[in-house]
């Protein structure tokens, strides 16, 4: 592993786990190759994992200009016209477009699903282009915020348009659902009207070509508890929990079958969010039960993807973005812990330089757990996962579970 460099070796856990970087010496050769191995070539450095967060919108229709409804065949709202596609990602599109025209062909046949969408990164302005989406590989997070009355409509018409435009049909196949609450589309569809049967047949179709549904949980994930500990009388109050991944603003990511930090003892009491992921694993299997989905029928591979996210941070877009983003972390929890010891004295000191070097390596991207480490799975016949109670609700001991370690593909 690759820790970042610094030149304070007291700072040296603030080094972050990460792979190495590819080598990028030059091949002046390269263009003597055959043609098939150039495209072996281009195609292998495509070929990486991306998670993409994407929202859904109806159109706006002007008053004295109003939108007639183009249906599809099957009553779909057409793509760029009744429905947009948001793309909330900054670097989601391969600079192998850009390189030459061959590289452009190579990476237009890999990402192979071009539907019309909306460019919009926070501040920045928005502008129109493409969504290019590999199905295989590609895992895409909806949010459906401002039209919970279309949230069906909105997500069958999706799904069926990337199942139209792949040559392969093999259609989105790795889906990620939001869980906190505001931004949850799946909690409304325990309304569903399903007596419109064209909807409910076209979702049934989209949920049994799914093979892996993700709960994801980033925002509200704290790495600063306090206090968490009064349950164990003569413990710390006070901690920072090093080992959860740090979202970063990169769609690309590595994945480790297993997470090598020394992560077990921070796994005892993981906390998992404020908005608990519970109600919108309960609603989804609700909805398969309504729409009588046996398990049997489905091969749906469930994870609970957790990550810490902060709104207010900058966010990270390289190794140096990761490293201003950890010192500013540690010291705004200095001065937390400063202030707190004026009243909680040795139960809010600072770690040690030993337990500092002892403790894991922050790492950017996110963990994916089973499901199953939230509590037992539902299933379609008991669709009422129960939610801890209590204070310490938000805290779980997953010490039990391996989660997979998803790295952020961090450039210099």
């Amino acid at each position: 592993m690759e820790p970042i460099s610094t030149t304070d070796s007291s700072n040296e856990h603030l080094q972050i786990f990460t792979l190495p970087l590819q080598p990028t010496t030059t091949f002046p050769l390269f263009p003597r190759l055959p043609a098939d191995v150039r495209y072996l070539i281009w195609e292998q450095s495509l070929s990486h994992e991306r998670l993409l967060r994407i929202a859904l919108e109806l159109a706006a229709i002007d008053e004295n200009k109003p939108i007639k409804q183009k249906k599809t065949q099957d009553r779909l709202y057409k793509p760029g016209e009744e429905y947009h596609i948001v793309l909330k990602e900054r670097q989601a599109i391969s600079k192998l477009f850009h390189v030459t025209s061959e590289s452009r062909r190579a990476a237009l046949s890999f990402y192979r699903v071009h539907l019309p969408c909306r460019y919009e990164w926070f501040e920045d302005s928005e502008s129109t282009g493409t969504l290019y989406l590999c199905p295989e590989l590609d895992i895409v997070e909806i949010e459906i915020e401002q039209y919970r009355a279309k949230t069906s409509t909105l997500f069958v018409n999706f799904a069926q348009d990337v199942w139209a435009h792949d040559p392969r049909r093999i259609g989105l196949v790795n889906l990620s659902i939001p869980t906190r609450s505001f931004t949850n589309p799946f909690r409304e569809w325990r309304k569903l009207h399903l007596a419109e049967t064209t909807q409910s047949s076209l979702l049934r179709q989209v949920i049994r070509r799914l093979e892996r549904v993700i709960f994801s949980q980033r925002r509200y994930v704290w790495r600063m508890c306090y206090p968490i500990t009064s349950m164990h009388p003569g413990e710390r109050c006070f901690k920072m929990n090093r080992s959860v991944p740090i979202a970063a603003s990169i769609t690309r990511f590595d994945r480790l079958p297993t997470d090598p930090r020394p992560i077990k003892e921070e796994l005892e009491m993981m906390h998992i969010g404020h908005y608990l992921p519970h109600r919108a694993v309960s609603a989804w299997f609700g909805l398969l039960r309504r729409l009588r989905l046996e398990e049997n029928q489905l091969k749906i591979d469930y994870r609970f993807l957790l990550s810490h996210e902060r709104k207010l941070m900058p966010r990270i877009f390289n190794r140096v973005d990761a490293r201003k983003w950890l010192q500013e972390e540690e010291k705004k929890w200095k001065g937390i812990l400063k202030k707190k010891r004026e009243i909680y004295k040795e139960r809010a000191r600072e770690d040690t330089p030993e337990e500092l070097a002892e403790a894991p390596r922050p790492a950017m991207g996110f963990w994916l757990f089973p499901l199953e480490s939230i509590g037992a799975l539902p299933g379609v016949d008991k669709c009422q996962l129960p939610e801890p109670r209590g204070f310490y609700r938000s805290f779980l001991d997953m010490s039990k579970y391996s989660p997979e370690l998803c790295l952020a593909q961090l450039p210099r």
